[in-house]
C-alpha cells in the first residue's frame, strides 16, 4: 500500500490539456525536506509536479504546457506535500497527471510497490503484462512527473546497483535508506 493512501492516480483528459491551463491557476512552491528542497506545483488543489531541487526545469516544462494559465507562488503548498510525504504521518494526496497509456499503467504498477521494498525493471515489466518490455518500462519510469508520490526510486535494475535517477542516485539512495529504517505508515 502506498503510505500516501493515494487509492487511484488521476490522469488528465485530452480536453483538459488542450485548454492549456485556460481559467486555471498553478500555484507552485519550494519547502525543505529531507533530502534538499523539494518543488510542487499544484492545480485545483492536485499534484501536477513535484521534484527534487529548485524545481526551475520543471517550472520550465509546466509553463510551456499550461501557457495560458495563472501561476502563484505559494511555498506553503509544498511544505503540505513535504510533510505527507515525510513528515510521520501518512496523508492524503489527489495527482493527476498527462501521460500515455503506457505510463499510466506502469506509474499504477509502481504505486503498487510496497513502502521499503523494490523491484527490478524487468518484474514491473512481469506486472504490466509486458515481459519483453523492460526498457519501455525504464523509460515510462525515467518520465515521472511526481518524485516522491509516483516512487520511481523503488525500481533497481535486476543486475544490482542503482541504475540511474533523475535527481541522481544519491538522493535515490537516500531515499531507499529513508524507508528501510522507518516503519510501515499504516
Amino acid at each position: 500500500m502506498n503510505p500516501l493512501h493515494l487509492p487511484t492516480l488521476a490522469f488528465f483528459t485530452p480536453a483538459q490539456l488542450r485548454s492549456r491551463g485556460q481559467g486555471q491557476s498553478i500555484v507552485y512552491g519550494l519547502a525543505p525536506g529531507p533530502f534538499g528542497l523539494f518543488f510542487v506545483a499544484t492545480l485545483n488543489n492536485e499534484v501536477i509536479r513535484s521534484a527534487f531541487g529548485e524545481g526551475a526545469a520543471e517550472s520550465a516544462l509546466l509553463q510551456q504546457q499550461w501557457p495560458q494559465a495563472l501561476w502563484q507562488r505559494d511555498d506553503a503548498v509544498a511544505t503540505a506535500v513535504v510533510q505527507a510525504l515525510w513528515g510521520g504521518a501518512p496523508a492524503a494526496l489527489s495527482a493527476r497527471v498527462g501521460s500515455t497509456a503506457f505510463q499510466q499503467v506502469v506509474w499504477q504498477a509502481l504505486l503498487a510497490v510496497p513502502y521499503g521494498q523494490h523491484c527490478s525493471y524487468q518484474a514491473l515489466a512481469i506486472a504490466v503484462g509486458k515481459p519483453q518490455a523492460a526498457q519501455a518500462v525504464g523509460n515510462a519510469v525515467g518520465a515521472n512527473p511526481l518524485a516522491g508520490i509516483i516512487p520511481c526510486h523503488r525500481v533497481l535494475p535486476q543486475r544490482g546497483g542503482l541504475g540511474g535517477f533523475r535527481w541522481g542516485v544519491s538522493i535515490k539512495q537516500q531515499l531507499l535508506d529513508w524507508e528501510a529504517g522507518q516503519h510501515r505508515p499504516d
